[in-house]
């Protein structure tokens, strides 16, 4: 019984490395601005399920399939890292179309405030930490105040249509 579940971990451990490999493998492939963009995509993806604080080195590297020393070879900090995944995510929730073409002015603009079917929360969970952390990291107050900037000229154009 014992032996079984040794083997079950061994082979388990062996699955795990090779799934791990062969990504690594994959990565030394790319370009070094697509490695970039894997690492940026993979910081996304962990903002979005846990938010900023989330976003640690580890947690990144793993989510890319890279070492972590990638993630310093490619950005600054991790403060850097995060500040380009927090701009890039605000930047794609500003591009959701959550009404149509043909919508007024005002549907519009009361869809730059929130969406009723809940595809914008994450994004917002993440702009409202970012406005808190903002008073105590610099990245982030500079990718915030960017981001401001970004939503108001959107709104903006809404408005002027």
């Amino acid at each position: 019984m014992r032996s079984c579940r040794i083997v079950e971990r061994l082979s388990n451990f062996l699955l795990l490395s090779m799934k791990t490999t062969v990504r690594r493998e994959h990565m030394n492939y790319l370009s070094r601005e697509d490695r970039r963009e894997v690492i940026l995509q993979a910081a996304m993806r962990v903002a979005l399920r846990g938010g900023l604080g989330a976003m640690t080195v580890r947690q990144i590297a793993g989510e890319a399939g890279v070492a972590t020393g990638q993630l310093h070879h490619h950005f600054t900090s991790i403060g850097e890292l995060k500040a380009h995944a927090f701009v890039q995510l605000i930047r794609d929730m500003l591009a959701i179309q959550l009404v149509d073409d043909a919508a007024s002015w005002n549907e519009r603009l009361f869809s730059m405030l929130g969406s009723e079917d809940g595809r914008l929360d994450p994004y917002i969970r993440l702009w409202r930490e970012g406005q808190l952390l903002s008073s105590s990291d610099s990245d982030i107050k500079a990718a915030y105040l960017l981001t401001m900037s970004l939503w108001h000229e959107e709104t903006v154009n809404i408005i002027q249509r």
